[in-house]
């Protein structure tokens, strides 16, 4: 498991996947620029990592343009390694629960997920070395946005939320807009979890926006939904070992301990929308780690790193249910929007 987005830069180095842009480059257009450019070389070109960005925080880009790196990101030498995993983890699961196979075969599918399930950390955790109550958006690394023209955007994020009734944890892509200095704007999909938890709340829904750490958070972010498995479950198995969790430093709400950047804050559900179609995040605090690096997709790299994404998940996750699932199940089981959907 990589302990911070740092360690899987160096990962990417010692590969030959990664180019270190040292010039200063401008967030608003330039890193785009160069990232589109980078993106159409051969297979995908390399993941960028821009030291100067005028802010103080280095920028990488272009991570998922490649199956290669796609697959760094999974810790697999190939998808196939981990597809494998999957079908036969999800047969133990469906037939267990079809045949009732008994109190023996339960217990050693109980061990399997309790070597995945998440823990508190008892240490210090790293995405808060740094704590900002009285947030500053503009100090932060956003980039111009092509699909809505004068907003900046910070893109992924990974959104943290969770179900007011029964507590459970989810996770979601994201695109993160800036519209003052403490408050960003984001666009919540009717059919997504985060829209169903805005239901369920009877005032405010606390979110934490987590970037960077483990980047295997940003592909478990845009995997389906599976019958309501803790998306930190999942990263624990494919890690194979649980992920370190901790509590948000102003919000009600769990995050990976890793992460390099945290943003906090709430929506008030009984506020509208604003002019550009956005629910408000008021941000009541902002973490990172110490050398914190922010990964970003951008507008120009959005389309070939979605296809990555979606092939790994297709491979990983579809293809498996699809032969352990009966069709009428796979509709509740999959979704079909990946990694922004229609955002």
């Amino acid at each position: 498991m990589y302990k911070s987005i740092k360690q899987f830069v160096d990962y990417l180095k010692d590969q030959g996947q990664l180019t270190v842009v040292s010039e200063f480059t401008d967030t608003a257009s330039g890193i785009a620029e160069r990232t589109c450019a980078e993106e159409s070389e051969p297979d995908g070109g390399k993941a960028l990592l821009f030291t100067d960005t005028g802010t103080a925080y280095p920028v990488l880009t272009n991570v998922f343009s490649s199956k290669r790196r796609m697959e760094m990101v999974l810790g697999v030498e190939s998808y196939e390694d981990i597809a494998e995993r999957a079908e036969c983890t999800l047969s133990e699961v469906f037939a267990l629960g079809q045949k009732m196979r008994g109190y023996i075969e339960a217990v050693s599918l109980a061990r399997k997920f309790s070597c995945w399930t998440p823990v508190q950390t008892k240490l210090h955790p790293s995405c808060q070395d740094s704590i900002q109550n009285i947030a500053h958006l503009g100090l932060l690394p956003f980039i111009s946005d092509s699909g809505k023209e004068g907003l900046k955007v910070l893109s992924p994020v990974a959104l943290n939320s969770r179900n007011p009734k029964n507590g459970a944890r989810t996770l979601e892509p994201n695109k993160l807009y800036i519209l003052d200095e403490c408050t960003a704007g984001i666009a919540i999909p009717p059919h997504s979890e985060i829209a169903r938890h805005l239901e369920l709340c009877t005032h405010r829904l606390p979110l934490a926006a987590c970037l960077g750490g483990d980047p295997l958070h940003t592909f478990i972010a845009a995997a389906p939904k599976i019958g309501g498995i803790d998306p930190y479950l999942l990263t624990g198995f494919f890690r194979g070992k649980p992920v370190s969790l901790t509590r948000a430093f102003t919000q009600d709400i769990e995050i990976p301990a890793g992460s390099d950047l945290v943003i906090e804050g709430y929506i008030q559900k009984s506020e509208g929308l604003s002019p550009d179609g956005l629910m408000k995040l008021h941000v009541t605090c902002i973490t990172h780690r110490r050398g914190a690096i922010i990964p970003m997709m951008t507008g120009s790299g959005t389309a070939s790193e979605k296809e990555t994404v979606r092939q790994a998940v297709e491979k990983i996750f579809i293809e498996p249910l699809r032969r352990t699932v009966s069709r009428t199940n796979e509709a509740l089981l999959l979704s079909e929007e990946v990694f922004y959907g229609s955002h």
